[in-house]
């Protein structure tokens, strides 16, 4: 078996949750996130709208980091925080997580991913403004 599918065929806690299927989703939920996030900058730059207003960009940054490390990981927080998981090859329902250990686990793992794309998408998007406002 290749790494990627060892890695995403069983719930590993704080690890992996999701199964290709899930990620697959979440990937393609981050290109319409990148799409939509390029279209707003392009209408706002033809609109030529006020500086601050480009801090509407953070929505869609974020969910467009978030949904890449989600698949990039094969990890969903949204699971995670409801203690639930769905790696298995060819599981359609999400499984409950019975373990407190590995509900802890996979909680952390959220908040981390939780910090990294909120502080990631607030710095690109800071970055952004500053760009326009250079203009």
């Amino acid at each position: 078996m290749s790494r990627v599918t060892d890695f995403c065929t069983s719930y590993r806690p704080g690890e992996t949750n999701i199964n290709q299927r899930e990620a697959r989703s979440r990937r393609e939920s981050g290109i319409l996130s990148v799409l939509f996030a390029l279209i707003l900058f392009a209408f706002l730059l033809i609109i030529g709208a006020p500086t601050i207003v480009y801090g509407i960009m953070l929505v869609p940054i974020w969910f467009a980091f978030m949904y890449y490390l989600q698949s990039n990981r094969y990890f969903c927080v949204n699971f995670a925080l409801r203690g639930i998981h769905n790696a298995r090859r060819a599981a359609d329902m999400p499984q409950n997580i019975v373990s407190e250990t590995a509900k802890k686990k996979d909680k952390a793992k959220a908040q981390e991913l939780l910090l990294i794309v909120t502080a990631s998408s607030a710095f690109v998007t800071i970055v952004l403004m500053f760009a326009v406002d250079k203009m």
